[in-house]
């Protein structure tokens, strides 16, 4: 069998499917190398399951509060995590080898390992390539926590093999995975404690932002803890330190989950083949070479911004830089949604106000909307949230966007079009957006925006 290929793609994930698949369909020599399973981390143990479990969560959260009869209640709670699992395998059902083995795409199970610029092992085989694309990803990254038995340790690679619901979960780490997970168990009845360096929830967002999100846990009973760490575990309890309290506090736990990080997957044999990497994850420019140029390197394992979505994109980008021989690849800057599918949802694109502060000083307005001006929310009695917009302010040009609340994921998406195409609060504002829709509240920041302007505008006017 011919082992020479015009591709090499290492990795089934998103980005690694995307791209043996875009190549593919450019008639060239593909071979898919994976080391576990198809659809990688996002479709086995990361977006998949964990956006299955939460909109179960909120299903069983809304019945509980309707409804009286127990019996159904707890029949749908004992049966999630196993519906979660089966929505895996649904999902997996369109990444099976045959699938893409249909399109021409060659594939093979096992580790891959560099042997030079242009070949790689795996199983004792060695395979040729021209160009080569690693996307191996990621793993959670493991805090050592002195005195934890491995029987209780979660990462999101095992949570959702879980049988059973516990009772008590202890999460290290406040970001997106911790949160998320946080909330979908505590609507499932666990109690829930999350632990974190940070000060308060959602530090890198919006005061209004966090609020917001922070009352939703409170009413679910989640404790949260700033500013803390685990000293020890003694059996199933974990000893706490609050760094402004003077006394440590002791937590009991089924399950302890770490959700504070990723560190990249770094193939065997980079220095053979001189790709240069560090613990961060490999080196590439902006149109994701590596050191050697007919090798690349997307997703987790050399992105700063690790999403399913960056992923993807990466690999689309690669995809026209070979097809075009960079001619329709020109450098890229654009902004990059964030989703945190709590409930409400909190969504961020573009800059931070902090961000704004040090750039462009005063030169800018902000409009913070409450989502209860929404004719939508009031119906739907969604009316808790806010939509935060910061833009220049002569130009009205978008610059940052926070948002809390329901369908905030996909309200963002209008901004970002709006910031990466220079789209300034005037042109939105001459749009005619359906009623009554939530997309509504943009109307309503570009009203606000404009009467600002008509304001300062009458003011010089007078003062004239």
């Amino acid at each position: 069998m011919n082992n020479n290929f015009d591709i090499i793609v290492i990795g089934a994930g998103s980005g690694g499917l995307t791209t043996a698949v875009g190549f593919a369909k450019m008639s060239k020599k593909v071979l898919l190398v994976e080391k576990e399973k198809m659809g990688g981390e996002c479709t086995n143990s990361g977006c998949i399951p964990s956006k299955s479990l939460l909109h179960l969560a909120k299903e069983y959260n809304k019945a509980k509060q309707i409804s009286t009869d127990q019996k159904s209640l707890e029949s749908f709670r004992s049966k999630v995590l196993e519906n979660v699992r089966a929505k895996i395998d649904d999902v997996l059902n369109d990444e099976q080898p045959d699938h893409f083995e249909k399109m021409g795409i060659r594939i093979v199970f096992g580790e891959a390992e560099f042997l030079s610029s242009t070949s790689i092992k795996v199983n004792e085989t060695v395979y040729f390539f021209k160009k080569a694309v690693i996307a191996t990803g990621s793993s959670p990254r493991l805090l050592p926590v002195k005195g934890l038995d491995s029987k209780y340790l979660l990462t999101n690679q095992n949570l959702f093999q879980l049988k059973d619901i516990p009772e008590r979960l202890l999460i290290v780490g406040s970001g997106p995975i911790g949160l998320e997970m946080g909330q979908a168990f505590a609507m499932l009845g666990t109690k829930v404690a999350i632990i974190s360096n940070e000060d308060k929830l959602l530090s890198r967002s919006e005061d209004a932002v966090g609020i917001v999100l922070s009352k939703n846990f409170e009413k679910l009973g989640i404790a949260f803890l700033p500013k803390s760490e685990i000293l020890e575990i003694i059996g199933q309890s974990a000893i706490i330190k609050l760094q402004d309290k003077s006394e440590n506090i002791e937590l009991g736990f089924d399950y302890v989950l770490q959700a504070i990080g990723r560190v990249p997957n770094i193939p065997k044999g980079l220095d053979l083949a001189n790709v240069i990497y560090d613990n961060n994850g490999i080196r590439v420019n902006h149109h994701h070479e590596t050191s050697q140029k007919n090798i690349f390197a997307i997703g987790d394992v050399s992105l700063i911004d690790k999403f399913t979505h960056t992923a993807d994109d990466a690999a689309r980008h690669v995809i026209k830089y070979v097809f075009t021989f960079g001619a329709l690849s020109p450098k890229r800057n654009r902004s990059i949604p964030k989703v945190i599918y709590t409930l409400p949802e909190i969504a961020m694109v573009g800059l931070t106000l902090t961000e704004i502060q040090s750039r462009y000083g005063t030169g800018f307005v902000t409009i913070e909307l409450p989502y209860s001006t929404s004719d939508r929310a009031k119906t739907d009695d969604t009316v808790e949230g806010v939509l935060i917009v910061y833009a220049t302010r002569c130009t009205g040009q978008v610059m940052g966007v926070s948002i809390a609340g329901v369908s905030a994921g996909e309200l963002l998406h209008i901004f970002s079009v709006a910031i990466d195409n220079k789209i300034s609060l005037w042109k939105l504002h001459n749009t005619i957006y359906a009623y009554p829709t939530y997309a509504q509240l943009v109307k309503k920041v570009c009203d606000v925006y404009f009467s600002l302007v008509a304001e300062k505008f009458l003011s010089y006017i007078k003062r004239r």
